[in-house]
């Protein structure tokens, strides 16, 4: 929410920073650049070059809020204010897309966090919704729970449990919900 994005020391020092808008989601890539989505996805190297930048036709609500480097090297990115997940390949163009079922919110609240699984499906966070759910690439469905709050980000764990956070929690859901 500071208008920028920031690396920092194990002590909290600011050790790197770059102007963005309000940040959601970010990476400190393997090659030492920094990916982030503040409503547009974008990879900056450590001498604030743009590499890459993808940015979402609808920019209603918010755009972009979610990103994740591939090890393909295509980028998945959540759109929230479309409330599709599309995997985009160096270019920037899409090859791949997912309409989720957000129900019935207003363009701010479609989803949050998206993550592809190392089983190929997308864990999906509908924050109004209050629902996390994994999508297989068809769009059906191969888990679902319902959060008590606004479902912000989840990560699979090892174990197979889901982590999930919402305004005021963590929770940690296994298999069976």
């Amino acid at each position: 929410g500071s208008g920028r994005v920031l690396l920092l020391s194990a002590q909290g020092d600011v050790v790197w920073e770059n102007k963005a808008d309000n940040i959601h989601d970010a990476w400190l890539l393997p090659n030492g650049n920094v990916l982030f989505a503040d409503g547009n996805v974008t990879e900056v190297t450590r001498e604030h070059k743009v590499v890459f930048e993808y940015k979402p036709e609808n920019q209603k609500g918010g755009g972009a809020y979610s990103c994740q480097r591939l090890a393909n090297g295509n980028t998945v990115v959540g759109e929230n204010a479309s409330g599709r997940v599309v995997e985009v390949d160096k270019d920037g163009k899409v090859v791949f897309s997912l309409m989720t079922r957000f129900g019935n919110t207003d363009a701010h609240h479609h989803l949050r966090m998206v993550r592809k699984l190392a089983n190929g499906n997308y864990l999906v966070c509908h924050s109004q919704a209050n629902i996390v759910r994994e999508y297989k690439p068809d769009g059906s469905t191969a888990w679902e729970k319902a959060t008590k709050g606004l479902a912000f980000a989840a990560v699979r764990l090892p174990s197979g449990n889901t982590l999930v956070s919402s305004l005021s929690q963590l929770t940690e859901y296994d298999t069976a919900g």
